[in-house]
């Protein structure tokens, strides 16, 4: 893990330094958008994927005409949801506990992007790959609903908040591999695109279990050329 981070740092670097002088432009930009995240974990338990805003700057350094590196530090809201229901028999009475909610988790985020742009005409394709590092940022909590049943009456509801930012909650630092592809198209400004990627986390969010990020997101941005 610590060889896959220095590997990028060194390569982003290292890029920067060949780029120093290139005649491509340099472009930066913004994107925004949403993602469907969830957690990989190995467990009983069903995790749906839970919608959040992602945006983003970016800095596209070109060094060849068809590939680019591009860095972009940004805000993410990830997570997940869950549903939890059982129902079993107590003595001659029919019982049911139903436990549902939302895993909340914020991070400050920066992927590492090789880009290759091929192009079609007018528009430019876009393919990426590289790594992504995470920083954890805000509240993290766990919102949970537990309704009791009956017979199929109601007889609790109880709605709490488990903070997860406690020694025993996620780790502060993640990081994991995206990939993605999308098109732009040339304005007179610069350029607009959308893309959707693939979030795939590689290290596990706390200590004592196998969970893991993981998610899709689509964004929609533009990119404006820096003059020399």
């Amino acid at each position: 893990m610590k060889k896959m981070i220095r590997f990028s740092i060194i390569s982003a670097a290292l890029f920067l330094f060949l780029c120093r002088d290139a005649s491509a432009q340099m472009n930066v930009g913004l994107r925004g958008g949403v993602n469907f995240s969830n957690m990989r974990v190995p467990s009983p338990i069903d995790y749906d994927s839970k919608a959040g805003i992602n945006a983003a700057l970016l800095l596209n350094i070109p060094f060849h005409r068809y590939f680019s590196l591009q860095i972009e530090p940004g805000f993410s809201k990830r997570g997940a949801k869950f549903d939890i229901d059982g129902e079993w028999l107590v003595g001659s009475t029919r019982q049911r506990t139903r436990m549902f909610g939302e895993i909340l988790l914020g991070y400050v985020e920066v992927p590492v992007l090789f880009q290759y742009k091929p192009r079609f005409g007018k528009f430019e394709g876009i393919v990426s790959l590289g790594p992504e590092f995470r920083f954890r940022l805000g509240p993290q909590k766990i919102e949970t609903t537990t309704r009791k049943y009956e017979e199929g009456v109601l007889v609790e509801d109880t709605y709490m908040e488990y903070d997860l930012t406690q020694p025993h909650g996620y780790r502060v630092f993640d990081f994991g591999l995206t990939g993605g592809a999308g098109v732009s198209y040339p304005l007179q400004f610069g350029k607009i695109f959308t893309e959707a990627r693939y979030h795939y986390g590689l290290r596990k969010l706390a200590a004592n279990g196998d969970v893991y990020n993981k998610g899709i997101s689509i964004h929609l941005g533009v990119l404006i050329p820096v003059k020399k």
